[in-house]
């Protein structure tokens, strides 16, 4: 259970990242730059996001708090999805802050279960087999990079997205949308069904 947690959540995850640059260009209309700062915002918040976590484990169990900075995320990244040109600059880096934040809390949430995993399966069956659970895990998180970047390039072509090695190309009403949905749509619905396991 846990693995398909972290498998749909990590496909989630590269599916809007292997987009972003072209939502930023296509949809946005900013620069090279902004795609930089997008980055360094998110990075830094991602590190305050596990603190945070801890304080609500003083509270709530790890189920809980895994599930609510999941719901969070889920909304924030379906956010992307009425965003546009028009938006303000400090909308969008609001919601890079507060995606930041619900990231690093997943991540460690996911890594902070492993452990329970580990020592159910000993319960369970009285065999130590953390390198084993540790193997399988990692391989999952690889592969789950694998698909979300692959989809995201599988979607955008059969979409029609009109790719380019001198720069900006103008993009066909389809291609857009489908940066719209592999930024939004999709990865809401994919950490959505993780809550769900």
């Amino acid at each position: 259970l846990l693995i398909g947690v972290k498998f749909l959540q990590l496909a989630a995850l590269a599916l809007s990242q292997a987009v972003m640059i072209y939502f930023i260009i296509y949809v946005l209309g900013k620069g090279y730059g902004f795609l930089s700062l997008y980055g360094v915002v998110v990075s830094v918040c991602m590190l305050a996001g596990p603190p945070l976590c801890l304080l609500a484990l003083r509270r709530y169990d790890k189920r809980q708090v895994f599930t609510c900075v999941s719901l969070i995320y889920a909304a924030l990244v379906l956010s992307w999805y009425w965003a546009s040109a028009a938006e303000p600059v400090s909308l969008f880096m609001l919601r890079a802050v507060l995606l930041g934040l619900c990231s690093g809390g997943m991540l460690m949430m996911g890594q902070a279960m492993l452990p329970d995993t580990i020592a159910y399966d000993y319960q369970r069956t009285g065999l130590r087999r953390e390198g084993l659970f540790a193997g399988i895990y990692t391989m999952a998180e690889k592969f789950a990079f694998a698909v979300g970047g692959a989809l995201s390039g599988l979607i955008l072509g059969f979409m029609g997205y009109v790719s380019s090695t001198t720069g900006y190309s103008e993009q066909p009403a389809t291609a857009i949308a489908a940066i719209y949905w592999c930024m939004s749509v999709l990865p809401a619905a994919l950490v959505l069904i993780s809550c769900v396991v």
